[in-house]
């Protein structure tokens, strides 16, 4: 008996593509700063979205580790859409639909952010709801080394994104080889409606903890407001001496148990033919 496990991996994965959430995000901004010097901003307005980069402030050339499509840049805005999304997973192992941006910082000690010198990272968002839960757009530090990972060994980030409780802005941390979330602080959107949001991640080189923060604020008619500090902190440059910076959409893949069932009986299947192939 000989079953082709293409055609068996085939319709599963058109499965996962064809029922994914939809949203359409848009970043206005994307920006670095390394001890309180501009290093890279990407104001998304020569028409070339990620991987294509504007040079770093230095001069040198730069560019993005993509995952999933991106674009189009209109009018000073990147577009994020789920239509685009590659299916990956969370530090969790749970399946999602991805579009990451990774500036590729590295080439040299004058173009990586280290962790002697304090760095912050920081986007603009036009302020769209995420429409179910798990859905989300913000930012990362992440020491994803080649960008096929969203969040390498680990993670930390400020994100829009709707939970069980409502749409709030999150402080988290993450890990993929300790396959841990933690949320360090949650804050609900504000209910009066905004134009855009600005997300921001701060690491201190002052301080001996490797201590990350984050902030907020909400801007309209081009002026920002408060810069609001959420509460908590945590520690990056776990194994490494180096982090990146990461623009970041999600949404959920609703995969019914049927499916999960119907998978778990071809994977059932598959194994019977090696056996009977092998006697």
């Amino acid at each position: 008996m000989y079953i082709n496990k293409a055609l068996i991996v085939f319709p599963i994965v058109m499965f996962f593509a064809s029922n994914a959430q939809a949203y359409v995000f848009h970043v206005d901004n994307f920006s670095v700063t390394k001890s309180e010097r501009l290093f890279f901003n990407d104001g998304f307005d020569d028409g070339n979205p990620p991987p294509s980069a504007p040079n770093l402030e230095n001069g040198n050339t730069t560019s993005y580790f993509v995952k999933g499509a991106m674009g189009p840049e209109d009018s000073g805005k990147l577009t994020l859409d789920s239509d685009d999304a590659d299916l990956g997973t969370t530090a969790l192992g749970d399946p999602m639909l991805f579009q990451s941006a990774i500036l590729k910082t590295g080439i040299g000690d004058e173009a990586m952010l280290k962790n002697t010198e304090s760095i912050t990272i920081q986007a603009i968002f036009d302020l769209t709801l995420p429409s179910v839960e798990k859905e989300s757009y913000g930012i990362n530090f992440t020491d994803s080394a080649t960008g096929q990972g969203i969040i390498g060994n680990d993670a930390v980030g400020i994100r829009v994104v709707d939970t069980i409780s409502g749409i709030n802005i999150q402080f988290f941390e993450a890990s993929r080889s300790d396959l841990t979330f933690n949320p360090l602080s949650s804050v609900p959107l504000d209910s009066s409606p905004h134009e855009q949001v600005m997300l921001s991640l701060n690491y201190d080189a002052s301080l001996s903890n490797n201590a990350v923060t984050a902030a907020y604020a909400y801007i309209d008619g081009d002026t920002m407001g408060t810069i609001n500090q959420m509460g908590n902190s945590t520690d990056i440059f776990h194994g490494e001496d180096w982090t990146r910076a990461n623009l970041v959409a999600r949404t959920v893949v609703p995969v019914p148990a049927a499916v999960w069932l119907f998978g778990s009986g071809l994977v059932g299947l598959i194994g019977l033919a090696r056996r009977k192939a092998n006697a």
